[in-house]
């Protein structure tokens, strides 16, 4: 991988400046393309692809994963079967069979 100096163009209307490195300086987007788009990510594009998540099922398997009541759900709900629960759960048997071996172990199971 190569660096090289970045020059401004001829037509640049201002000298480039460095970024603040202490990451004081913050960028805000007032008007056009970029404001635009970004509007249309915050209003349509982030809540369309949240639903689809929660349709689908992907983000509620996440859900249920990351927590230790999704877990033993799961167990619940497939009779104790740890295969059939991590099928559902969306993990592996091996991380289901480890994080109910961590709960234990810090008495939460």
């Amino acid at each position: 991988m190569s660096t090289s100096t970045v020059r401004p163009s001829a037509t640049a209307l201002s000298r480039l400046r460095p970024v603040d490195s202490a990451g004081s300086a913050q960028v805000t987007i007032v008007d056009g393309f970029f404001a635009e788009r970004q509007t249309t990510n915050r209003d349509r594009t982030i809540p369309h692809g949240f639903a689809r998540l929660q349709d689908s099922g992907p983000l509620n398997n996440l859900r249920l994963a990351a927590g230790l009541e999704g877990q033993y759900q799961a167990l619940a709900d497939t009779g104790g079967n740890r295969t059939q629960a991590a099928l559902q759960l969306g993990i592996g048997l091996r991380t289901l069979q480890r994080k109910l071996k961590e709960y234990k172990q810090k008495g939460l199971a």
